[in-house]
């Protein structure tokens, strides 16, 4: 065999063995890239959750609420001083109940409907802010795809509080809620 021909034969070997070794290297980085690489996951809904009783501590103590009771209360001092027993019942009556109410909010686990009413402008600019899909007083079950993320302090925020309360609503958040009974029952 002429060393022409050899060489003809030795090149036509070597382009049919690149053939198949080169798509096995490259299909073998492919493999080797794609371990290394992670797969991209997709982005968890975030839901912004809070603890009511913090919330619902923060309105009762709001300069607007405190303002309105204290009206109350004196509506009831003028009614009771006129002689109007009716009023002064129907005032006395009406404060009892905001009084269970708050208790059963900041104390046990009842929800901060008047808190959350009074904040519901800020809520979408909030959760805009912070990237939420939704804000809920707690999730009761949460999946590998969804973060809670803790807004108690911008929704607390909301009702302007004072030092005092931050720290009230610091220790409260340290706390477990009590029962309902022994939230709302006590002696006068």
């Amino acid at each position: 065999m002429s060393s022409r021909l050899f060489s003809r034969r030795l090149a036509a070997m070597s382009i049919a063995a690149a053939c198949v070794v080169l798509p096995l290297a490259a299909a073998s980085v492919s493999i080797r890239a794609q371990s290394v690489i992670p797969a991209t996951q997709p982005a968890k809904v975030r839901i912004g959750v809070y603890d009511g009783r913090s919330v619902a501590l923060a309105h009762g103590r709001s300069t607007k609420v405190s303002e309105a009771q204290a009206k109350l209360a004196g509506e009831g001092r003028a009614a009771k001083a006129a002689g109007d027993t009716k009023r002064f019942e129907e005032i006395e009556a009406q404060m009892k109940m905001q009084q269970f109410t708050a208790h059963a909010q900041v104390f046990s686990n009842s929800p901060p409907t008047e808190a959350v009413e009074a904040i519901k402008p800020a809520l979408e600019r909030i959760a805009k802010e912070m990237r939420l899909a939704a804000i809920a007083e707690r999730v009761d079950f949460q999946g590998a795809e969804v973060e809670a993320v803790d807004v108690t302090m911008e929704l607390v925020k909301e009702f302007a509080p004072t030092p005092d309360t931050l720290k009230t609503v610091e220790a409260l958040r340290k706390a477990k809620p009590v029962n309902l009974y022994d939230a709302t029952h006590h002696d006068d």
